[in-house]
């Protein structure tokens, strides 16, 4: 999990990416705090932007609740947005866990997974970037 200095633009950029992914359901709340852990502990103290330690005290209910809201918000014009890592993040949520993907994005069949991974390539590069340790199952590759 690759965890760029907080002295530029990209910190703010990743952890964007990074929220989206645990709203998403792409990575879990233990997944997040690691990822925000190596950011802190990469980075010089005075360049840490305080919502990282704010973050790290965000409970399960709280992402939950944020997660409705967000597909309520949402589903109609962020997961449409070709510019938007909303819709490929869903679908590594949906791969990783398709039980709990299709009660979060049920919109979303395997089929559809893997053919927006494969549209969406740079999202899956960015997302493997930043969480080498996670590994998709070998099956959301099509055939």
């Amino acid at each position: 999990m690759n965890a760029p200095s907080a002295n530029t633009p990209q910190i703010h950029d990743d952890l964007h990416f990074v929220v989206v992914a645990l709203l998403t359901g792409a990575i879990n709340l233990r997944e997040f705090r690691r990822w925000i852990s190596r950011v802190i502990e990469q980075s010089p103290a005075e360049d840490l932007p305080d919502i990282l330690f704010d973050l790290m005290e965000i409970n399960d209910q709280l992402v939950m609740q944020r997660a409705r809201g967000l597909s309520a918000r949402h589903a109609a014009s962020e997961l449409t947005s070709a510019n938007s890592p909303l819709q490929a993040l869903a679908a590594i949520a949906y791969l990783r866990d398709p039980s709990l993907g299709k009660l979060r994005h049920p919109e979303l069949t395997a089929l559809k997974a893997r053919a927006t991974l494969t549209e969406r390539r740079a999202i899956l590069e960015r997302f493997e970037t930043l969480f080498p340790t996670i590994v998709l199952p070998l099956s959301w590759k099509a055939p």
